[in-house]
């Protein structure tokens, strides 16, 4: 963890190089802990974007789903050039407490399929696929939300729309932890969270980002799905970007605006990429127990 605590930048693409070259030959050293952990590919929908891998446990579990970022124009369930490890880790890491932990892909800009609520959308169609094809190695009836950065966007995006999640798969998500996200892009710091000309292909409309994007949604949500919203559990990272800690702070007083609850807390030593990599690496995993123990009182 030195290296994120000695780093001075909170920028993401300043430090997104580095951070890895500091990780990932940790995550090498523990390879065959990570790769242990059954890993099956599988496809949710009619596309090659439409893959979805499965990490089980040794026994049944309940449901972890995790939804990575990249800006709305990268990520992948597993990064390339990482030796597989990551978002392996992860998945390995919530495998062995005792979650089967799902990490799918979605489209991303600057395909044609990539506009809003395409994001959403995506992930209720892998929700549906879980909960038809898992229910004899998983306990398909608690889901446990994970997003970090656009993931957290897009989960929370899924959880505020007023039509997407059916109320089955709705009753089924128990909880969800937003790590990072993107509440929003208004005029300011915001603003600057986000590529304008990838914005405006994925929330196209003039207003497409005020109406669209998690604190909009919040803001226009009927009582019946400001009720519906499961515990929420909100993480900012020590070293966060300044526009990412402040659009949390917004979307967190409009939730208390709403009536919402919710528990939060900030991730020390951590800056905006480190945390999901340091998982299974043997450094800066205190965090994700944290998590384990929050998910596991809901």
């Amino acid at each position: 963890m030195d290296y994120v605590k000695n780093e001075p930048s909170t920028d993401i693409y300043a430090t997104i190089a580095s951070t890895y070259q500091a990780f990932v030959p940790l995550l090498k050293k523990n390879e065959d802990a990570i790769k242990s952990v059954t890993r099956t590919t599988h496809q949710f929908g009619d596309d090659q974007v439409s893959s979805l891998d499965v990490y089980s446990p040794s026994t049944s579990g309940p449901i972890l789903f995790f939804t990575f970022g990249g800006g709305f124009v990268s990520g992948s369930r597993i990064i390339p050039n990482t030796g597989d490890l990551v978002y392996a880790n992860l998945g390995a890491y919530f495998a062995k407490k005792g979650f089967v932990t799902v990490i799918a892909n979605y489209h991303l800009v600057p395909t044609p399929e990539a506009v809003f609520p395409s994001g959403p959308q995506d992930i209720s169609k892998a929700l549906t696929w879980v909960v038809n094809n898992l229910k004899d190695q998983a306990d398909v009836s608690k889901i446990y939300f994970y997003g970090h950065s656009v993931g957290a966007l897009h989960q929370s995006s899924l959880l505020l729309h007023p039509d997407i999640l059916s109320p089955d798969l709705r009753s089924r998500i128990k909880a969800a932890v937003l790590n990072g996200g993107p509440y929003h892009f208004l005029p300011g710091p915001a603003r600057d969270l986000g590529n304008p000309d990838v914005l405006s292909k994925y929330f196209p409309g003039e207003d497409g980002t005020i109406k669209n994007a998690p604190l909009g949604l919040l803001q226009s949500a009927s009582e019946a799905t400001v009720k519906s919203l499961p515990p929420l559990y909100i993480i900012v990272a020590e070293k966060e970007p300044e526009a990412i800690a402040l659009a949390a702070k917004d979307f967190k007083a409009e939730l208390k605006k709403r009536g919402v609850a919710y528990d939060e807390f900030e991730n020390q030593y951590h800056n905006h990429i480190s945390a999901n990599i340091a998982l299974s690496s043997g450094e800066g995993e205190e965090w994700g127990e944290r998590v384990v123990e929050w998910i596991k009182a809901h």
